[in-house]
Protein backbone atom coordinates (compact mmCIF):
# COMPACT_ATOMS: atom_id res chain seq x y z
CA UNK A 1 0.00 0.00 0.00
CA UNK A 2 1.19 3.52 -0.67
CA UNK A 3 1.77 6.48 1.53
CA UNK A 4 -0.39 9.53 0.81
CA UNK A 5 2.20 11.42 -1.23
CA UNK A 6 4.11 10.41 -4.34
CA UNK A 7 7.73 9.61 -3.48
CA UNK A 8 9.18 10.95 -6.73
CA UNK A 9 11.79 13.71 -6.48
CA UNK A 10 13.90 15.39 -9.15
CA UNK A 11 17.41 16.25 -7.98
CA UNK A 12 19.06 18.79 -10.32
CA UNK A 13 22.49 18.02 -8.81
CA UNK A 14 22.56 14.71 -10.73
CA UNK A 15 21.25 16.26 -13.95
CA UNK A 16 24.13 18.14 -15.55
CA UNK A 17 21.85 20.09 -17.90
CA UNK A 18 19.04 20.79 -15.45
CA UNK A 19 18.01 24.39 -14.84
CA UNK A 20 16.06 23.73 -11.67
CA UNK A 21 17.79 25.26 -8.66
CA UNK A 22 16.52 22.98 -5.90
CA UNK A 23 15.24 19.44 -5.55
CA UNK A 24 11.69 19.16 -6.84
CA UNK A 25 9.20 17.03 -4.90
CA UNK A 26 6.05 15.70 -6.54
CA UNK A 27 2.90 17.36 -5.14
CA UNK A 28 0.48 14.60 -6.20
CA UNK A 29 -1.09 11.81 -4.22
CA UNK A 30 0.28 8.34 -4.79
CA UNK A 31 -1.83 5.68 -6.44
CA UNK A 32 -3.47 3.42 -3.78
CA UNK A 33 -1.33 0.48 -4.92
CA UNK A 34 1.93 2.27 -5.59
CA UNK A 35 4.49 4.56 -4.01
CA UNK A 36 4.10 6.86 -6.98
CA UNK A 37 1.35 8.92 -8.58
CA UNK A 38 0.00 7.96 -12.01
CA UNK A 39 2.28 10.57 -13.61
CA UNK A 40 5.51 9.18 -12.13
CA UNK A 41 4.80 5.46 -12.31
CA UNK A 42 6.90 3.48 -14.74
CA UNK A 43 5.05 2.43 -17.87
CA UNK A 44 5.24 -1.21 -16.81
CA UNK A 45 3.69 -0.47 -13.42
CA UNK A 46 1.01 1.60 -15.07
CA UNK A 47 0.11 -1.29 -17.33
CA UNK A 48 0.03 -3.77 -14.44
CA UNK A 49 -2.39 -1.53 -12.52
CA UNK A 50 -4.59 -0.85 -15.58
CA UNK A 51 -3.83 2.88 -15.55
CA UNK A 52 -4.62 4.11 -19.05
CA UNK A 53 -3.69 7.23 -20.97
CA UNK A 54 -7.29 8.42 -20.60
CA UNK A 55 -6.99 8.05 -16.82
CA UNK A 56 -3.93 10.28 -16.84
CA UNK A 57 -5.60 12.91 -19.04
CA UNK A 58 -8.69 12.87 -16.80
CA UNK A 59 -6.58 13.43 -13.70
CA UNK A 60 -4.59 16.16 -15.44
CA UNK A 61 -7.82 17.96 -16.36
CA UNK A 62 -9.13 17.62 -12.80
CA UNK A 63 -5.93 19.20 -11.50
CA UNK A 64 -6.61 22.29 -13.63
CA UNK A 65 -9.50 23.15 -11.32
CA UNK A 66 -7.48 22.90 -8.12
CA UNK A 67 -6.54 26.07 -6.18
CA UNK A 68 -3.21 24.41 -5.32
CA UNK A 69 -0.52 26.28 -7.25
CA UNK A 70 1.62 23.14 -7.70
CA UNK A 71 -0.72 20.42 -8.90
CA UNK A 72 -0.06 21.28 -12.55
CA UNK A 73 3.63 20.42 -12.12
CA UNK A 74 4.71 17.14 -13.72
CA UNK A 75 8.49 17.52 -13.64
CA UNK A 76 10.33 14.37 -14.73
CA UNK A 77 7.13 12.46 -15.45
CA UNK A 78 7.13 9.46 -17.82
CA UNK A 79 3.91 9.89 -19.74
CA UNK A 80 2.01 8.12 -22.52
CA UNK A 81 0.45 9.92 -25.45
CA UNK A 82 -1.65 12.80 -24.13
CA UNK A 83 -4.59 13.50 -26.43
CA UNK A 84 -6.29 16.83 -25.72
CA UNK A 85 -7.81 17.31 -29.17
CA UNK A 86 -10.88 19.56 -29.49
CA UNK A 87 -10.68 20.36 -25.76
CA UNK A 88 -10.93 23.78 -24.14
CA UNK A 89 -8.40 23.64 -21.32
CA UNK A 90 -9.27 26.58 -19.15
CA UNK A 91 -8.53 25.92 -15.52
CA UNK A 92 -10.01 28.01 -12.73
CA UNK A 93 -6.55 29.15 -11.63
CA UNK A 94 -4.68 29.28 -14.98
CA UNK A 95 -1.62 27.72 -13.39
CA UNK A 96 1.09 26.80 -15.87
CA UNK A 97 1.25 23.20 -17.12
CA UNK A 98 4.82 22.23 -16.24
CA UNK A 99 6.29 19.18 -18.01
CA UNK A 100 9.92 20.18 -17.49
CA UNK A 101 12.28 17.22 -17.93
CA UNK A 102 9.31 14.94 -18.67
CA UNK A 103 9.41 12.07 -21.15
CA UNK A 104 6.18 12.16 -23.18
CA UNK A 105 5.13 9.77 -25.95
CA UNK A 106 3.12 12.52 -27.58
CA UNK A 107 1.14 15.67 -26.92
CA UNK A 108 -1.82 16.44 -29.17
CA UNK A 109 -3.72 19.73 -28.82
CA UNK A 110 -5.20 19.70 -32.33
CA UNK A 111 -8.21 22.06 -32.57
CA UNK A 112 -7.88 22.67 -28.82
CA UNK A 113 -7.47 25.75 -26.68
CA UNK A 114 -4.97 26.06 -23.85
CA UNK A 115 -5.33 29.06 -21.57
CA UNK A 116 -2.59 27.87 -19.24
CA UNK A 117 1.03 28.45 -20.05
CA UNK A 118 2.97 25.38 -21.16
CA UNK A 119 6.47 24.40 -20.02
CA UNK A 120 8.29 21.68 -21.96
CA UNK A 121 11.76 22.87 -21.04
CA UNK A 122 14.37 20.11 -21.39
CA UNK A 123 11.60 17.55 -21.94
CA UNK A 124 11.68 14.75 -24.52
CA UNK A 125 8.55 14.45 -26.65
CA UNK A 126 8.02 11.82 -29.34
CA UNK A 127 5.36 13.78 -31.25
CA UNK A 128 3.96 17.28 -30.83
CA UNK A 129 0.70 18.25 -32.60
CA UNK A 130 -0.77 21.73 -32.26
CA UNK A 131 -2.65 22.04 -35.54
CA UNK A 132 -5.30 24.80 -35.35
CA UNK A 133 -4.75 25.08 -31.60
CA UNK A 134 -4.99 28.38 -29.71
CA UNK A 135 -2.50 28.84 -26.87
CA UNK A 136 -3.07 32.03 -24.89
CA UNK A 137 -0.27 31.61 -22.33
CA UNK A 138 3.51 31.52 -22.68
CA UNK A 139 5.18 28.44 -24.16
CA UNK A 140 8.61 27.64 -22.69
CA UNK A 141 10.15 24.76 -24.62
CA UNK A 142 13.80 25.72 -24.30
CA UNK A 143 16.14 22.81 -25.00
CA UNK A 144 13.25 20.43 -25.64
CA UNK A 145 13.99 17.38 -27.79
CA UNK A 146 11.26 16.25 -30.18
CA UNK A 147 12.14 12.89 -31.71
CA UNK A 148 9.25 12.78 -34.19
CA UNK A 149 7.25 15.35 -36.11
CA UNK A 150 6.11 18.77 -34.88
CA UNK A 151 3.01 20.15 -36.58
CA UNK A 152 1.39 23.46 -35.72
CA UNK A 153 -0.40 24.36 -38.95
CA UNK A 154 -2.81 27.29 -38.48
CA UNK A 155 -2.10 27.41 -34.74
CA UNK A 156 -2.19 30.73 -32.87
CA UNK A 157 0.24 31.57 -30.07
CA UNK A 158 -0.90 34.72 -28.31
CA UNK A 159 2.06 35.09 -25.94
CA UNK A 160 5.78 34.40 -25.97
CA UNK A 161 7.08 31.16 -27.48
CA UNK A 162 10.59 29.91 -26.69
CA UNK A 163 12.16 26.94 -28.46
CA UNK A 164 15.71 28.22 -27.92
CA UNK A 165 18.26 25.41 -28.05
CA UNK A 166 15.60 22.88 -29.09
CA UNK A 167 16.44 19.75 -31.08
CA UNK A 168 13.92 18.70 -33.73
CA UNK A 169 14.77 15.27 -35.10
CA UNK A 170 11.74 15.01 -37.39
CA UNK A 171 9.81 17.35 -39.65
CA UNK A 172 8.70 20.73 -38.29
CA UNK A 173 5.63 22.17 -40.00
CA UNK A 174 4.20 25.53 -38.97
CA UNK A 175 2.33 26.57 -42.10
CA UNK A 176 0.00 29.56 -41.58
CA UNK A 177 0.90 29.70 -37.90
CA UNK A 178 0.44 33.01 -36.08
CA UNK A 179 3.00 34.05 -33.47
CA UNK A 180 1.64 37.14 -31.71
CA UNK A 181 4.26 37.34 -28.96
CA UNK A 182 8.05 37.30 -28.90
CA UNK A 183 9.28 34.05 -30.40
CA UNK A 184 12.66 32.34 -30.29
CA UNK A 185 14.12 29.40 -32.17
CA UNK A 186 17.65 30.64 -31.44
CA UNK A 187 20.30 27.88 -31.35
CA UNK A 188 17.71 25.30 -32.39
CA UNK A 189 18.69 22.36 -34.61
CA UNK A 190 16.29 21.18 -37.31
CA UNK A 191 17.30 17.71 -38.53
CA UNK A 192 14.24 17.25 -40.75
CA UNK A 193 12.50 19.62 -43.12
CA UNK A 194 11.37 22.90 -41.59
CA UNK A 195 8.29 24.64 -42.99
CA UNK A 196 7.20 28.06 -41.79
CA UNK A 197 5.24 28.99 -44.89
CA UNK A 198 2.66 31.78 -44.65
CA UNK A 199 3.45 32.38 -40.97
CA UNK A 200 2.61 35.74 -39.41
CA UNK A 201 4.71 37.18 -36.62
CA UNK A 202 4.69 40.18 -34.34
CA UNK A 203 6.03 40.99 -30.90
CA UNK A 204 5.77 43.23 -27.88
CA UNK A 205 8.71 45.52 -28.50
CA UNK A 206 10.71 47.14 -31.25
CA UNK A 207 13.93 45.40 -30.21
CA UNK A 208 14.96 43.31 -33.20
CA UNK A 209 15.66 40.06 -31.35
CA UNK A 210 12.44 40.34 -29.35
CA UNK A 211 10.07 39.53 -32.19
CA UNK A 212 11.17 36.28 -33.82
CA UNK A 213 14.68 34.94 -33.89
CA UNK A 214 16.37 32.01 -35.56
CA UNK A 215 19.84 33.28 -34.58
CA UNK A 216 22.51 30.55 -34.68
CA UNK A 217 19.94 27.93 -35.67
CA UNK A 218 21.02 24.99 -37.84
CA UNK A 219 18.82 23.68 -40.65
CA UNK A 220 20.08 20.26 -41.79
CA UNK A 221 17.30 19.69 -44.34
CA UNK A 222 15.27 21.96 -46.61
CA UNK A 223 13.79 25.04 -44.92
CA UNK A 224 10.87 26.97 -46.39
CA UNK A 225 9.53 30.33 -45.25
CA UNK A 226 7.68 31.03 -48.48
CA UNK A 227 5.08 33.81 -48.29
CA UNK A 228 5.70 34.37 -44.59
CA UNK A 229 5.06 37.80 -43.09
CA UNK A 230 7.76 38.79 -40.63
CA UNK A 231 7.87 41.86 -38.47
CA UNK A 232 11.33 42.11 -36.89
CA UNK A 233 13.33 38.92 -37.55
CA UNK A 234 16.91 37.76 -37.22
CA UNK A 235 18.71 34.74 -38.63
CA UNK A 236 22.15 35.99 -37.53
CA UNK A 237 24.71 33.18 -37.47
CA UNK A 238 22.27 30.55 -38.76
CA UNK A 239 23.38 27.77 -41.10
CA UNK A 240 21.34 26.24 -43.89
CA UNK A 241 22.99 23.00 -45.02
CA UNK A 242 20.23 22.27 -47.56
CA UNK A 243 17.93 24.47 -49.62
CA UNK A 244 16.38 27.64 -48.19
CA UNK A 245 13.23 29.17 -49.64
CA UNK A 246 12.28 32.78 -48.86
CA UNK A 247 10.25 33.41 -52.02
CA UNK A 248 7.56 36.09 -51.71
CA UNK A 249 8.34 36.70 -48.02
CA UNK A 250 7.30 40.11 -46.69
CA UNK A 251 9.79 41.54 -44.21
CA UNK A 252 7.85 44.41 -42.66
CA UNK A 253 10.49 45.27 -40.04
CA UNK A 254 14.25 44.93 -39.86
CA UNK A 255 15.63 41.63 -41.19
CA UNK A 256 19.09 40.39 -40.29
CA UNK A 257 21.06 37.58 -41.91
CA UNK A 258 24.52 38.59 -40.68
CA UNK A 259 27.04 35.77 -40.81
CA UNK A 260 24.53 33.27 -42.21
CA UNK A 261 25.93 30.40 -44.29
CA UNK A 262 23.83 29.02 -47.13
CA UNK A 263 25.39 25.72 -48.27
CA UNK A 264 22.84 25.16 -51.04
CA UNK A 265 20.67 27.51 -53.10
CA UNK A 266 19.30 30.53 -51.25
CA UNK A 267 16.06 31.59 -52.89
CA UNK A 268 14.76 35.10 -52.09
CA UNK A 269 12.93 35.64 -55.39
CA UNK A 270 10.33 38.44 -55.19
CA UNK A 271 10.77 38.90 -51.46
CA UNK A 272 10.03 42.40 -50.16
CA UNK A 273 12.05 44.17 -47.47
CA UNK A 274 10.12 47.20 -46.20
CA UNK A 275 12.69 48.10 -43.54
CA UNK A 276 16.44 47.68 -43.20
CA UNK A 277 17.99 44.38 -44.26
CA UNK A 278 21.47 43.12 -43.47
CA UNK A 279 23.42 40.25 -45.03
CA UNK A 280 26.80 41.41 -43.68
CA UNK A 281 29.45 38.67 -43.86
CA UNK A 282 26.95 36.12 -45.14
CA UNK A 283 28.31 33.24 -47.24
CA UNK A 284 26.41 31.93 -50.24
CA UNK A 285 28.04 28.65 -51.29
CA UNK A 286 25.73 27.97 -54.25
CA UNK A 287 23.24 30.02 -56.30
CA UNK A 288 21.92 33.15 -54.56
CA UNK A 289 18.64 34.21 -56.13
CA UNK A 290 17.34 37.72 -55.45
CA UNK A 291 15.33 38.19 -58.65
CA UNK A 292 12.61 40.79 -58.38
CA UNK A 293 13.42 41.55 -54.74
CA UNK A 294 12.44 44.96 -53.36
CA UNK A 295 14.79 46.53 -50.82
CA UNK A 296 12.61 49.47 -49.82
CA UNK A 297 14.23 50.32 -46.51
CA UNK A 298 12.65 52.20 -43.65
CA UNK A 299 12.24 55.87 -42.94
CA UNK A 300 15.78 56.18 -41.56
CA UNK A 301 18.09 57.71 -44.16
CA UNK A 302 21.28 57.61 -42.06
CA UNK A 303 21.67 53.84 -42.58
CA UNK A 304 21.77 51.63 -45.65
CA UNK A 305 18.47 50.07 -46.56
CA UNK A 306 20.31 46.85 -47.40
CA UNK A 307 23.89 45.81 -46.81
CA UNK A 308 25.87 42.90 -48.20
CA UNK A 309 29.09 44.25 -46.70
CA UNK A 310 31.74 41.52 -46.53
CA UNK A 311 29.40 38.90 -48.03
CA UNK A 312 30.92 36.10 -50.12
CA UNK A 313 29.18 34.58 -53.13
CA UNK A 314 30.88 31.32 -54.12
CA UNK A 315 28.37 30.59 -56.88
CA UNK A 316 26.13 32.61 -59.15
CA UNK A 317 24.28 35.66 -57.79
CA UNK A 318 21.17 36.83 -59.59
CA UNK A 319 19.63 40.25 -58.85
CA UNK A 320 17.62 40.50 -62.06
CA UNK A 321 14.82 43.11 -61.77
CA UNK A 322 15.71 43.81 -58.13
CA UNK A 323 14.99 47.29 -56.74
CA UNK A 324 17.41 49.07 -54.42
CA UNK A 325 17.46 52.33 -52.52
CA UNK A 326 20.51 52.92 -50.28
CA UNK A 327 22.66 49.78 -50.62
CA UNK A 328 26.09 48.64 -49.52
CA UNK A 329 28.22 46.01 -51.27
CA UNK A 330 31.48 47.15 -49.68
CA UNK A 331 34.06 44.34 -49.43
CA UNK A 332 31.65 41.85 -51.01
CA UNK A 333 33.21 39.05 -53.09
CA UNK A 334 31.48 37.57 -56.15
CA UNK A 335 33.39 34.46 -57.25
CA UNK A 336 30.79 33.31 -59.77
CA UNK A 337 28.66 35.10 -62.35
CA UNK A 338 26.64 38.04 -61.04
CA UNK A 339 23.65 39.62 -62.77
CA UNK A 340 21.96 42.95 -62.11
CA UNK A 341 19.98 42.75 -65.36
CA UNK A 342 17.30 45.47 -65.31
CA UNK A 343 17.86 46.08 -61.59
CA UNK A 344 16.94 49.58 -60.36
CA UNK A 345 19.02 51.72 -58.00
CA UNK A 346 17.26 54.90 -56.84
CA UNK A 347 19.83 56.07 -54.25
CA UNK A 348 23.50 55.72 -53.35
CA UNK A 349 25.23 52.34 -53.71
CA UNK A 350 28.59 51.71 -52.01
CA UNK A 351 30.76 49.27 -53.98
CA UNK A 352 34.08 50.16 -52.30
CA UNK A 353 36.53 47.25 -52.49
CA UNK A 354 33.90 45.02 -54.11
CA UNK A 355 35.57 42.11 -55.94
CA UNK A 356 34.15 40.28 -58.94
Amino acid sequence: MSSSSCRYTFDPSVQTDAHLQTTWECPHEAHPESEFCVFHMSRDERASLDVTGDDIVDELRANLQSPDTRVNEYVGADLPHLSLTYQDINGATNHVLNFQHADIEGLDLTHGRLDQGLILREATVDRLKLDEAVVTGDVDAREVTVTGAVTADEATFEQDVRFSGATFRGEVRCDETVFQGDTSFADATFHGTARFRNVETSGSSHVLEDHITFADATFRDDASFRQAIFDYVTFDGARFTAGSDFEHVEFEGDARFDGVRFDEMADFDEARFDDDASFANARFMQLAEFRGVEFNGGSRTTHDDVTFEGATFEGEADYKLARFRYSDFKDAVFKGAVSFDRATFTARTDCYRLRV
